[in-house]
């Protein structure tokens, strides 16, 4: 009998096989901590042949969708097959550095109280060129949790949280009626109506941007702001205005300074 694993990670992908094998590989280079691996393919490109180049080096399953159903169906779909004790996600056009999935479950380990955990996030700008894409800029997303701050601004990356599965089985998983954008930040401030959220300090996680349309965040802006009305009638927020992530982290430093003496 499979022993159970600690962390099951959810890997939501949809035709981007190039770097769902770099987001994979950064799996591998994880130091510390078991783990299972579960690739979603939501009805795009077949990657099965990338997951069995994994099958070697990660407790690695694989999930086809037969229709597009949207990210937080495949995160969903992810969870619901997952044997872990503690969830995390991994974006297929993100990247985990060595110490993620250790460094937030130890703090899930030594903190019975808190409930989801996440680290801070390395944004990358990139841009393509004809030697393939190249960071042209780069920021951290840190910020302590503050529910008043996550109204108006989500701060927290999908890749950079892990909680524990009876938050999941509680809040019931993702909305799969925000298939465009804003599902986590949803997730995010039910989880924070019923348990603790605390950050774990330093970036383990590095975030993509790209102006390409690859990255679904380019692509969503009217849906943002149905998606940003709807989260002010379900969490009493003030106005939210849309933003990336590299948005919000320069709202956050700007405000940092502003606070300095």
């Amino acid at each position: 009998m499979t022993s159970r694993p600690k962390i099951s990670v959810v890997v939501p992908t949809r035709n981007r096989p190039h770097m769902l094998r770099e987001a994979l590989q950064s799996l591998v280079e994880q130091r510390g901590v078991s783990f299972e691996t579960i690739v979603v393919n939501d009805a795009g490109e077949d990657v099965q042949g990338i997951v069995e180049d994994f099958k070697g080096t990660l407790d690695i399953t694989y999930i086809q969708l037969i229709r597009n159903e949207g990210l937080p169906a495949a995160r969903n779909r992810g969870v619901e097959r997952a044997r872990g004790l503690y969830i995390a996600y991994l974006d297929d056009d993100d990247l985990f550095l060595p110490a993620h999935l250790a460094a937030l479950s130890a703090r899930l380990d030594e903190k019975p109280a808190v409930d989801l955990v996440y680290s801070d996030a390395l944004l990358l700008r990139q841009r393509w060129t004809p030697n393939g894409f190249r960071t042209v800029a780069h920021r951290i997303l840190g910020h302590n949790f503050n529910l008043e701050v996550m109204r108006r601004d989500s701060f927290i990356a999908p890749s950079a949280m892990m909680h524990r599965r009876e938050c999941f089985d509680a809040v019931g998983g993702f909305d799969e009626t925000m298939r465009w954008c804003y599902e986590d930040w949803d997730f995010l401030l039910r989880i924070a109506g019923k348990y603790q959220i605390e950050r774990v300090a330093g970036a383990t996680v590095m975030i993509r941007l790209r102006a390409d349309a690859s990255n679904m965040s380019s692509v969503v802006n009217d849906e943002r702001e149905r998606a940003a009305r709807l989260l002010q009638q379900r969490y009493g927020a003030g106005p939210i205005q849309p933003k990336t992530f590299w948005e919000v982290a320069e709202t956050l430093d700007r405000e940092s300074e502003d606070e300095e003496p």
